[in-house]
């Protein structure tokens, strides 16, 4: 009974000190997010004006609102978030009329519920591997000291549930790891697919799921495996022969038909045909591949005589097969559609991280590295003491040989170099979230690595002073994050909630409206701000171009420096995303403003912000 007590105490105390990290985390963020809220949110071209992604985030939404059905535009990004977006406003606007801002702000408030969840989850996963000093240090610091998680929390986007689901899925990794039951193997799939859903990072989840599924199944004992062989094999052969032929109709079908628009296009230095067609060939090689793997019994046969062979293949199947449905549950309405649906956007992309942002980036690869050790993500002292955890897991591993993989911190330094080593390789648009699905376990691994040096202080030192240790280094971390990054973090806070007020766009959209008459016809950049009382209003597709001009006529033409000076130097014509001709297609468009050949003159200069009118 004394046992039993104790037992409950403690767990007790987990769930206090769990309610206390919830609550505090929220208390911080909604204090931090609450006026970021509606920051802006007036109308969707005030959104637009600072951020167009939220912009097509809100038209999506209320298209479907409008539309009273489901289902969403084409957007390059996955569905996941955007949907749980418009589930809840979607049944609301069956009770009363959801407008714009309703829509942004409740966009802008899931990644801030997110954000609690990941600090949650960083407290729960440091906390069970690592110790209540990690967990409370780790979960501090993401919460104060990582600007860009902070920034992208109060902001409509995909990357903090993404995130979250990311870390899920390497929890149940690291439970996997423990003990090899395949219920963590199905929820890290599930966790993966979510992931998926929401952008694309969640299927590098799948490398790591299957190497801790081979590992574990390596360390089980044949005679412990419970495993219908016929079974499996009847599965595996019928799921070969179902992909395969997938892969064929694909290959010979469904590409040819999704690249008949793409006749000539060339897109972030790839010609698009090309592209299709080497996809289209490996889609019919891979479909036949599986097709005959399936049909040839022999290899079969040799399957079945080995029963750790067959269970991995169960694991991969159930892995597949879950990762797949909870991917569909996230976007059921775009995982089928060519050229609408998630696919096209994953494709787009594809091409355009390994390309760069608009124009073609350097091949300077060690720019991640200063992008992570950066005040927006962990400045180099942090950065420093996750390299210390680094180099006691590594002589961890090398002492224990492979099963030192299976440890929890192997399992996050697995995923954390398996994914930074693809941006270094792969990725040229180099943006600080682009790193956030490592930062939360550099974090935890980082205070994995203090409490190792506090536990071997204390194999050298007497209690008393291992407790003075502690307090003295804990109040060295804190001391030398948490001010500048305070700083940080208020001086974004009131920048942007006063971002209106210093706007040139929106000081110009306020004069055009005091100026000009509603039924007045305007083509502007984007970043440009039009007063939603200007029906008769055109955005051009990120610059514009004299054909566009000479097509719509408008009456007035606001230009945005932002897209005026891309187009300045015929030099970058060379390295610019869709092709030279589009380039220059686009320079001479604001060199003729400029220079007053194309009908219009300047009426009034904002700055950033210059606004045309007809002669």
């Amino acid at each position: 009974m004394p046992v039993e007590g104790e037992r409950r105490r403690k767990h007790l105390n987990q769930r206090l000190e769990l309610l206390s990290v919830i609550a505090l985390a929220t208390i911080c963020l909604v204090w931090f997010a609450w006026p970021l809220f509606w920051s802006a949110s007036e109308n969707v071209r005030l959104v637009g004006t600072f951020n167009t992604d939220e912009e097509a985030h809100v038209m999506l939404l209320k298209e479907a609102i409008d539309n009273r059905f489901p289902r969403l535009g084409y957007y390059q990004y996955g569905y996941a978030y955007l949907n749980m977006g418009l589930l809840p406003l979607f049944l609301l606007s069956y009770f009363t009329d959801v407008t714009e801002q309703h829509i942004v702000v409740w966009l802008r408030m899931i990644p801030t519920l997110f954000a609690i969840a990941t600090v949650t989850l960083t407290f729960v996963m440091a906390r069970r591997y690592f110790g209540r000093l990690a967990a409370w240090l780790s979960a501090f610091l993401l919460s104060f000291t990582v600007l860009n998680f902070l920034r992208m929390s109060v902001m409509s986007h995909s990357d903090i549930s993404q995130v979250f689901f990311l870390m899920l899925g390497i929890y149940f990794c690291c439970r996997l790891a423990e003990d090899g039951h395949s219920t963590w193997l199905i929820s890290a799939s599930v966790a993966a697919g979510f992931a998926f859903g929401c952008k694309y990072s969640g299927l590098f989840l799948l490398p790591i799921i299957g190497l801790y599924a081979m590992l574990r199944t390596i360390q089980l004992d044949t005679a412990q495996l419970s495993v219908n062989s016929d079974q499996v094999v009847r599965s595996a052969r019928l799921l070969s022969t179902l992909v395969g032929v997938g892969l064929l109709i694909l290959g010979s079908v469904i590409i040819p038909y999704a690249a008949a628009p793409y006749v000539g296009a060339e897109y972030f230095g790839v010609p698009i045909p090309q592209f299709l067609n080497s996809l289209r060939v490996m889609s019919i090689v891979a479909g036949a591949g599986l097709v005959l793997l399936a049909v040839v019994p022999l290899i079969w046969s040799s399957v079945r005589r080995r029963p750790k062979l067959v269970y991995l293949i169960k694991l991969g199947m159930l892995a597949a097969i879950t990762f797949a449905l909870a991917f569909f549950v996230t976007s059921p309405f775009n995982v089928f559609s060519l050229r609408s649906g998630f696919w096209r956007g994953f494709l787009y992309e594809s091409l355009h991280s390994s390309f760069g942002h608009v124009f073609q980036a350097e091949v300077d690869k060690l720019q991640w590295l200063g992008i992570l050790s950066s005040p927006e993500l962990l400045d180099p002292f942090i950065l420093g003491l996750a390299v210390v955890s680094l180099a006691l897991t590594v002589y961890k591993v090398a002492k224990r040989g492979w099963q030192g993989l299976l440890d929890p911190e192997s399992v996050m330094w697995v995923w954390t170099l398996f994914y930074f080593v693809f941006l270094v390789w792969r990725v040229n648009v180099r943006t600080h979230r682009a790193l956030l699905p490592i930062v939360s376990f550099l974090l935890i691994l980082t205070a994995h690595a203090v409490s190792r040096l506090i536990q071997y202080a204390a194999t050298k030192v007497s209690r008393r002073l291992v407790s003075a240790l502690t307090i003295a280094g804990l109040l060295i971390i804190v001391g030398l994050e948490l001010p500048e990054s305070l700083d940080r973090t208020l001086q974004f806070r009131q920048s942007t909630v006063s971002r209106e007020q210093r706007s040139d766009a929106v000081l110009a959209g306020q004069w055009l409206a005091g100026r000009y008459p509603p039924s007045t016809r305007i083509l502007y950049d984007p970043y440009s701000y039009v007063p939603p009382a200007f029906a008769d209003a055109h955005a051009t597709p990120w610059g514009g171009t004299l054909q566009l001009l000479e097509t719509l006529e408008p009456d007035v033409v606001i230009v945005n420096g932002y897209h005026s000076g891309r187009f300045s130097d015929v030099r970058q014509a060379a390295t610019y995303a869709r092709d030279e001709a589009n380039f220059m297609a686009k320079y001479e468009y604001y060199e003729t403003l400029r220079n007053r050949e194309a009908g219009y003159v300047l009426v009034r200069d904002f700055g950033s912000v210059q606004v045309y009118g007809r002669q």
